[in-house]
């Protein structure tokens, strides 16, 4: 059937808490057997480095649930047991979670300063993935603030790292967080050529729900634009491929 313009805003507004809870459902294992067994271990092991590594995954596991006060705790009390020499993958990753846990918390000043140290750490180290989660992080953050020189300037560094390294899926990923940047400052145009070329990355590397995402995307640009029918094709792209 033929969507109408208000169907299609609804489609606009209820697309996005769809396509959270299939990925919800799809990354988050048997959660009580899963805290169970970690909190086993993480009683049970003596050394610090165990124990900070465990700590860390309990933490990455109330991330993904949401519980973002548990996951704050466990990933604090990582911190506490290292110093900024010691297990720089571990003292790494867990700047960089609480950097993500305050952000969407919206202790935005909290989550530049753990962001910066997470980002520090991992130019010395050479960690290509870590500094892209880190700059696409960085880069949404300024974004919110409405520092949007520097928002693009944090997703350009991502893509350019993501090319480098060749990784598809970070790469379509920040493409994809670069014209959320666009949209909030109007520039259309550029907005949808970054999510062209999202759309092409995962269309290669078949992933369905990240299509949709990004269909989905685009329809909501196109409906600003006010080229509604060209937004509705798009959004019902974005819905068969949830199906």
């Amino acid at each position: 059937p033929i969507m109408t313009l208000k169907n299609c805003k609804w489609v606009i507004l209820c697309l996005p808490f769809l396509l959270v809870f299939f990925k919800a459902e799809a990354v988050v294992p048997d959660n009580d057997r899963y805290l169970d067994s970690l909190r086993t271990n993480l009683i049970s092991e003596g050394s610090a480095h165990d124990y900070n590594s465990i700590a860390s995954k309990i933490a990455d596991h109330f991330y993904k649930l949401r519980q973002f006060d548990s996951a704050y705790v466990y990933a604090s009390s990582v911190l506490k047991g290292l110093n900024d020499g010691q297990a720089d993958s571990i003292f790494s990753h867990a700047n960089y979670r609480l950097g993500t846990i305050s952000h969407l918390s919206g202790k935005y000043s909290d989550a530049y300063n753990f962001y910066e140290v997470a980002l520090s750490r991992y130019q010395s180290n050479r960690d290509s993935i870590g500094l892209i989660k880190t700059l696409n992080g960085i880069g949404d953050l300024q974004k919110i603030r409405g520092d949007y020189t520097f928002s693009t300037e944090f997703f350009q560094k991502a893509i350019e790292i993501a090319t480098s390294i060749r990784d598809s899926l970070r790469l379509g990923k920040a493409h994809l967080n670069l014209s959320n940047t666009f949209k909030r400052t109007g520039e259309y145009g550029l907005a949808l050529k970054e999510l062209e070329n999202a759309q092409a990355i995962f269309q290669d590397i078949g992933s369905e729900r990240l299509l949709s995402k990004t269909f989905s995307k685009i329809g909501s640009i196109l409906m600003l634009a006010g080229q509604q029918p060209s937004a509705t094709i798009q959004l019902q792209l974005a819905l068969e491929k949830l199906d």
